[in-house]
């Protein structure tokens, strides 16, 4: 017979076991409650994982230029990652004067930087890109430079820079598919056999570079042609516009700005049906003589319009060489070309003042219109020759202003 000691025994060693099972029962839930939780952040984790790799792949589409311009044009995105410029946003060097010449300008060119430092009286960087053939080099133009400099070398070349446009071209790290960037686009078909006009097409091309991601390294660039005369020792002066910041900047044509606009700079004899749709849908209009274009032979500009663009640096030299090659049918230089670009699909042209606010100095002008203002550079060159042989050099004179549309 079991006795109350046993009983009360039993109900220990029950209550224990009961409390054990319990205890177990705890420990298992416990358990699975913690592995549930690891694969839930497991699967949580691999969620991430695939959404962050899913976003960085197709961040890169979304990070194109949006602009329906930009579609229409069929814009080529190149240049892969950041190496080889400069990966911040802030450039080391400040004013760079830049020129662009073949065989045949290069000696005027030479004779330009001559001028700048001595009538301009800038001291800071200066470089020229080139476009070498077997019978002109960089060290031809070297030559040329220290010759019109003196002839010192070690003071000459202090702060000037020669760029072959070839090893430019090689810097863009362009795909196979887009290797013909390189090449000048074909020009109109009824011009095709003229090889003085296609040496001209190669330097109106070979403009675009100007625009190149290596400019970046300095804060604001000087484009000018080969045939500019300095008048003043203010070219420094020029860097300090305020409206720069953000844009490039450039006088109007001043022989059809507000008369027929970039219509008249159409080849006409035998036009690209499918360039002039382009254009019309780009500028946004097809009365094409009211769009106003305006004159490359000197031009401002902000690096940050290049640092600050597309996926890379090279974005916009890649997009102009794009557009270039899409238009240069219907157009015999670049200023219409880049007009297009910078004031229509970047809306990001200002138009060089008239006279600087503080020193009422006239920065650029085409002509002197009015011979006793204290103009800092003008267009054409009265002794250079290569410059006498162009047309518009001659349309630098006074005599000519009375036929000249007002702007």
């Amino acid at each position: 017979m079991m006795t109350i000691s046993d009983a009360a025994g039993l109900h220990q060693e029950t209550l224990a076991t009961t409390t054990n099972h319990a205890a177990a029962g705890v420990q298992e839930r416990q358990y699975k409650k913690k592995r549930s939780l690891e694969s839930k952040s497991k699967h949580i984790i691999f969620g991430l994982i695939v959404f962050t790799l899913v976003y960085i792949t197709t961040s890169k589409h979304f990070l194109l230029p949006s602009s329906n311009n930009y579609a229409r044009m069929g814009v080529i995105q190149e240049g892969g990652s950041r190496g080889g410029y400069p990966a911040d946003d802030n450039p080391k060097r400040e004013n760079l004067v830049l020129l662009l010449c073949n065989q045949k300008y290069c000696p005027a060119v030479a004779n330009l930087i001559a001028s700048i430092r001595m009538d301009g009286n800038y001291t800071n960087d200066i470089a020229v890109i080139i476009e070498e053939d077997a019978n002109y080099t960089i060290d031809s133009l070297k030559a040329d430079i220290i010759q019109e400099g003196g002839g010192q070398e070690d003071e000459v070349m202090v702060n000037v820079e020669l760029w072959a446009a070839e090893e430019l071209f090689d810097s863009l790290h362009l795909k196979n598919e887009t290797m013909y960037l390189r090449n000048t686009p074909p020009g109109a078909s009824c011009k095709i056999g003229n090889s003085s006009l296609e040496i001209n097409r190669r330097a109106y091309y070979l403009k675009s570079l100007i625009f190149h991601p290596i400019t970046t390294n300095w804060t604001r660039v000087l484009y000018m042609d080969a045939c500019m005369t300095i008048h003043s020792p203010h070219v420094y002066e020029i860097f300090s516009l305020s409206e720069t910041e953000g844009h490039v900047m450039a006088s109007p044509d001043p022989w059809y700005w507000r008369k027929n606009g970039i219509g008249s700079k159409f080849v006409t004899q035998c036009p690209d049906q499918n360039a002039t749709r382009l254009v019309e849908e780009l500028v946004g209009t097809k009365d094409i003589k009211t769009v106003n274009y305006f004159a490359s032979g000197l031009m401002l500009y902000d690096t940050s319009i290049i640092r600050q663009h597309g996926i890379n640096p090279a974005t916009t030299v890649i997009e102009i060489l794009s557009l270039y090659q899409k238009l240069g049918k219907l157009f015999k230089g670049d200023q219409e070309i880049l007009s297009i670009y910078w004031a229509h699909m970047r809306n990001q042209f200002r138009v060089l003042p008239l006279a600087m606010f503080e020193s009422n100095r006239v920065p650029y002008e085409f002509v002197k219109r009015i011979p006793k203002d204290p103009h800092i550079i003008t267009a054409g060159h009265k002794t250079r020759q290569v410059c006498l042989k162009r047309a518009t050099n001659a349309r630098t004179s006074k005599r000519q202003l009375r036929n000249r549309p007002r702007y």
